[in-house]
């Protein structure tokens, strides 16, 4: 069966960056601690910083040939200031994240526009979240013909599992293993297609006792939406694959 794989690029840019900082980034009290050493990031010789794009193609590049998908599509947030604000209220939602990293949002904008030269779909806006337009593309092309996974860190997804759709969980080491544990998965036939890391819910799994809420509170995006009903195998053939 064709695999369709659905990747959070903001989650794993952001777990990719953080993932590969100099210890003195990472322990450092203060912002202005942290700025000195921006220098010592991984960087280009004019100065672009690559510490997350380097360890995010790594990993693409690894699950791409471990898991061989025959269509791909990238979702971003492009911005905090979407709607929801508007109606939640810019106090209350995401109200205790911190502004991003100057290093990150610069990467942000080097890594879609490498996917988007190099032929891959990118999805953005200045109204939708990464998750409504993963949400979008599960919903409108998930069914028996297609085998939909989701890759991400964000717990909101675990909304979206269903019979076609699984969601990959990119965790560390001892957190797959405790995983493995919790869901009595053992075995190397049960991760032998997965890349490393990477944690599989699936409808089974989840009925052991993981929380999940089959409602969906996504904002469905009317680009993905308004799209011709077509053979699942052609749409991502306009968006070329990775």
């Amino acid at each position: 069966m064709p695999k369709f794989l659905i990747i959070d690029g903001s989650s794993m840019l952001s777990t990719s960056y953080y993932g590969n900082l100099p210890k003195s980034i990472l322990f450092a009290k203060t912002d202005e601690e942290k700025e000195r050493h921006y220098p010592e990031i991984l960087h280009t010789s004019d100065g672009k910083y690559t510490n997350a794009m380097f360890t995010m193609l790594r990993t693409l590049l690894a699950v791409y040939k471990k898991v061989k998908p025959e269509y791909v599509a990238f979702t971003f947030d492009m911005t905090r200031d979407t709607f929801r604000r508007t109606q939640l209220g810019a106090d209350f939602y995401k109200a205790n994240r911190k502004e991003t990293a100057q290093p990150l949002k610069e990467q942000f904008v080097q890594m879609e526009e490498l996917l988007k030269a190099i032929g891959c779909p990118v999805f953005m806006s200045q109204d939708y979240e990464a998750d409504d337009y993963a949400a979008s593309l599960v919903e409108k092309f998930q069914g028996p013909d297609l085998q939909t996974y989701v890759l991400t860190k964000d717990h909101d997804y675990f909304q979206l599992v269903s019979e076609y759709t699984r969601m990959w969980r990119v965790v560390t080491k001892d957190k797959l293993e405790n995983l493995k544990d919790a869901y009595g998965l053992f075995g190397k036939e049960a991760y032998e297609g997965l890349p490393s890391n990477v944690f599989e819910y699936k409808l089974s799994v989840l009925r052991k006792g993981c929380t999940r809420n089959r409602f969906l509170c996504f904002w469905q995006s009317p680009e993905i939406q308004g799209m011709e009903f077509q053979a699942v195998k052609e749409f991502p053939q306009q968006q070329r694959r990775l």
